[in-house]
């Protein structure tokens, strides 16, 4: 048997548009879906969650505080521990 699904997601859940296209309910992709059987479609799963997996994830560490007043203070109290260690860490 075979299925529609979700050529950006895998999803099976699809509304057919007034065009003639197809909408997934769960990515909100529309186009084309795809056609095939149920081990097909879960082998697409797992290839674009292998992609996903490799993917290098943004970090966010550059945000600053809202407040640059309390921004000064940490980097007060993270001056002042400058070339300390502890077991565990070391500050440099």
């Amino acid at each position: 048997m075979k299925f529609h699904y979700c050529s950006k997601c895998a999803g099976v859940d699809l509304k057919r548009l007034s065009n003639g296209n197809q909408e997934c309910l769960r990515c909100h992709f529309t186009g084309e879906a795809r056609e095939g059987a149920m081990n097909e479609i879960n082998a697409f799963k797992k290839q674009l969650d292998l992609e996903k997996s490799h993917e290098p994830k943004e970090q966010s560490f550059s945000k600053q505080s809202e407040d640059p007043k309390k921004d000064s203070e940490w980097q007060k109290k993270l001056g002042s521990l400058k070339g300390k260690r502890t077991e565990d860490f070391e500050i440099w």
